[in-house]
């Protein structure tokens, strides 16, 4: 009898809600991040997001493919995952996969577009898997997005709405450790001594040294504590269940229920589906411009040809 492969460890979570300290956490802890080289470059208001670019181009494609952006992802019907356009992909998401973790260990991969295509990643990952499913208050998230992106705060919080139902079943069934951004950044330290153990019990593979507690709380920096003071000042009503439910879920689930839907607002899917549209009508413009580029340029590409031969 073979052992198991070391579990494969996913970061799920929406968009500025503590995913990449999180992940760092996790990475000092002693799961494999994605290669430096790979690695998405640092932002001012981030730093060191320990995500894979590759992953993250493959997944924008996979959301193409699915019909949605990573800003305006819609309920997928179900099988959406094993659809021709989206299967498509198989060969190279487990190409890219292998390119991205090679080595022998636990892999930790972080991708907010994860709250929507974790099902299809789920079918790709051969190996025992896991989550780690990490939430903060919409009100905190929509401040956020809106000073980083320059969107209106009714889309961030449509999109928090959208991001938070789709992960909650995406991780169903597996073995998960919910945390919330609050408790991540009022007790890094104990965050990351309860993580250990969890990994521990879902057999991801510890380093030589044993999970390195210390070095792991130190990466949950001053700067994202700063970033998450007077979170409670605010509330959303209209999205007060799905938080009320977040917070009851907090800690280890194995596997993770399957839930009930959560009550969606009137105006959330209004406000995604309007942006959807509008990033096609986006798309369908760069492509008619592109198109003219080509054409006024081919008498110097056919000149050029003729001198050339």
């Amino acid at each position: 009898m073979t052992a198991a492969e070391p579990t494969f460890v996913y970061v799920v979570g929406m968009h500025r809600s503590g995913t990449s300290a999180l992940t760092g956490l996790l990475g000092a802890l002693g799961l494999t991040l994605p290669p430096e080289g790979d690695l998405l470059a640092g932002q001012p208001d981030n730093p060191n997001h320990y995500e894979s670019r590759s992953l993250l181009a493959l997944n924008d494609r996979l959301l193409c493919a699915a019909g949605c952006t990573w800003d305006a992802p819609m309920p997928l019907l179900p099988g959406w995952d094993q659809a021709p356009r989206v299967a498509a992909f198989d060969d190279e998401a487990r190409a890219t996969l292998s390119e991205v973790f090679p080595g022998p260990g636990s892999p930790v991969w972080k991708d907010p577009r994860l709250c929507h295509l974790l099902p299809y990643w789920r079918r790709i990952v051969t190996r025992p898997q896991a989550a780690v499913l990490v939430w903060r208050r919409p009100e905190a998230v929509a401040r956020s997005v809106v000073r980083r992106n320059g969107t209106t705060r009714s889309a961030a919080l449509a999109l928090w709405e959208r991001s938070t139902a789709d992960a909650l079943a995406g991780v169903a069934g597996l073995p998960v450790r919910v945390v919330s951004h609050d408790g991540l950044l009022a007790d890094p330290a104990g965050t990351a001594a309860a993580l250990a153990s969890w990994l521990s019990d879902v057999g991801a593979a510890a380093p030589a040294g044993g999970w390195d507690r210390s070095s792991a709380a130190a990466v949950v920096n001053a700067s994202l504590v700063r970033a998450g003071e007077g979170e409670r000042s605010t509330t959303v009503p209209e999205l007060d269940a799905a938080v009320d439910r977040l917070v009851e879920l907090d800690g280890v689930h194995d596997p993770f229920p399957h839930l009930q839907p959560l009550p969606t607002t009137d105006w959330g899917e209004d406000i995604l589906t309007e942006r959807l549209a509008r990033r096609s009508v986006e798309r369908e413009l760069q492509r008619v411009r592109s198109m003219a580029r080509f054409r006024a340029t081919a008498p110097l590409r056919r000149l050029r040809a003729r001198m050339q031969a």
